[in-house]
């Protein structure tokens, strides 16, 4: 089972973003003083707290409403920046793409990733998957 997890994460982290409650596509709750601090030394921490610093950044634009959906490929440098950001899956709406894709480019550098190491993070965060889906927005 733990295998199984461990090559999912190596080839897609999805997470949804809703109302502020965050859904990590890894099993377990990251500590809230983690996420607190911004500080993160496993990939489920990780992914919580680098998805906590995304949803911080978004803005939702007028046009948004419920049950849109974007699925971004993102690609992170050693250093934690962000390389590329593009949409694999659109939502049909420009206005909410972008503001996904602003979102994360706001957010980064990601140096809440500084805590792993540089195999764990080349594993996890390199190259992953979004699907950004906020549930609060109106009909």
């Amino acid at each position: 089972m733990r295998f199984g997890v461990q090559q999912m994460l190596r080839k897609v982290l999805i997470w949804k973003l809703s109302f502020f409650v965050i859904v990590f596509a890894v099993w377990g709750k990251a500590d809230e003083s983690t996420l607190a601090l911004n500080k993160c030394d496993s990939p489920s921490e990780c992914g919580k707290v680098l998805a906590s610093a995304v949803l911080e950044n978004w803005s939702r634009p007028p046009s948004a409403r419920a049950g849109m959906r974007v699925v971004l490929d993102i690609e992170l440098s050693y250093d934690r920046t962000l390389d590329a950001v593009s949409v694999k899956e659109s939502s049909g709406n420009p206005d909410f793409d972008k503001s996904a894709i602003f979102a994360i480019k706001k957010a980064s550098p990601f140096q809440q990733l500084n805590g792993l190491s540089d195999e764990l993070f080349a594993e996890n965060f390199q190259n992953f998957t979004l699907v950004f889906e906020p549930e609060d927005i109106r009909q």
